[in-house]
């Protein structure tokens, strides 16, 4: 996981870069077909090193797909618009992590390489649709592009990428650590910690398919976006107190109900800082959340097993409370603030 996602913080900004000059389609596609190689390169694999490769070519060049989506969504969606976009494309990959494992693990009766290239399989089929029926965002055709330098985008959005990075070590601190809590303190086995998993992540889709929406309807997405964080930060401090999974359960899913209401958030409103370089700005933003991917995992293990097993969440939770006073600081500043760079 960390080789891939070390790929993403790599590449991310480079494939952002390279759509706002060659257009979104076609670095959409290069994306697509990184799943396809990887993928058939994981069902071919009969050595670790395979296994590294296809992991690495995966990361190099589906890097470019989440970034050219995000970028697509800002180019053809109104500023009122984006966030709710933007929380409905993160709901339909919550709902294929929900049911991509379930498959995964029928299709492998039939043999270990099936779910790979069965993977492979619909990611050409996402290929060739896509070739055929995505258009170009009009604003974004040829005679349109427009691109902003790696500097104003770091200037125009440090608040997002610092936020994501945040958001996405404690997500990735979580979810390292949360099965050898369960285990070492209510006995959960691993059939519960599949059922947590799967319950974790239907309340994050819910929240990004529907609370995300009636939120921002009702307070806005600045407010969305602070009222996700603290969530965040209430919810994970409580888990260390959490006995059974019942209550492990509960709090683990309200800490993902604050996740999914920040992040569509963060996306949409880093988008209305600049009217150009979506792509650029949206490359910085996967990678800080790459990055916060990578260090996650190995700190979240790292105090869980040398400090203690509350100290992840607490982490966590100091964390998220650090960006939510953060954001309630800059808040004001970025509600309406609009580049032209």
């Amino acid at each position: 996981m960390s080789v891939y996602a070390i790929m993403q913080f790599i590449f991310s900004p480079l494939w952002g870069r390279i759509s706002d000059q060659k257009g979104r389609k076609p670095i959409f596609l290069v994306g697509i077909a990184g799943f396809i190689i990887s993928f058939i390169l994981f069902g071919l694999a009969q050595s670790l090193w395979m296994l590294f490769a296809a992991r690495i070519i995966g990361g190099v060049l589906s890097s470019a797909t989440m970034v050219t989506a995000m970028a697509y969504i800002a180019d053809t969606t109104t500023e009122d618009e984006r966030a709710k976009s933007m929380g409905l494309m993160e709901a339909a990959m919550g709902i294929g992590m929900i049911l991509g494992p379930m498959l995964g693990g029928f299709l492998s009766e039939f043999g270990l390489p099936v779910p790979f290239f069965f993977a492979a399989g619909m990611a050409f089929i996402t290929f060739i649709f896509s070739s055929l029926f995505l258009k170009e965002p009009v604003n974004h055709k040829s005679t349109h592009r427009d691109s902003t330098s790696f500097s104003n985008a770091f200037s125009i959005g440090w608040v997002f990428y610092l936020l994501a990075f945040l958001a996405n070590f404690a997500i990735a601190s979580h979810e390292a650590t949360i099965a050898f809590y369960g285990s070492d303190t209510s006995g959960l086995n691993h059939t519960q910690m599949g059922l947590l998993f799967t319950i974790m992540g239907i309340a994050g889709t819910i929240s990004q398919g529907i609370l995300v929406n009636r939120f921002i309807k009702a307070v806005g997405e600045a407010a969305t976006l602070a009222t996700g964080l603290i969530i965040s930060a209430l919810a994970i401090a409580v888990i260390p107190f959490s006995h059974g999974f019942g209550l492990i359960a509960l709090f683990s899913s309200l800490f993902y109900i604050g996740t999914s209401l920040a992040t569509p958030c963060i996306n949409s409103l880093l988008s209305r800082q600049t009217k150009k370089g979506y792509g650029s700005v949206m490359g910085l933003l996967n990678s800080a959340g790459s990055l916060g991917r990578i260090i996650g995992p190995t700190s979240g293990g790292a105090l869980y097993h040398y400090v203690g097993a509350a100290f992840p969440f607490w982490t966590a939770s100091l964390l998220f409370l650090f960006a939510s006073l953060l954001w309630l600081k800059k808040m004001g500043t970025y509600q309406t603030t609009v580049s032209t760079r």
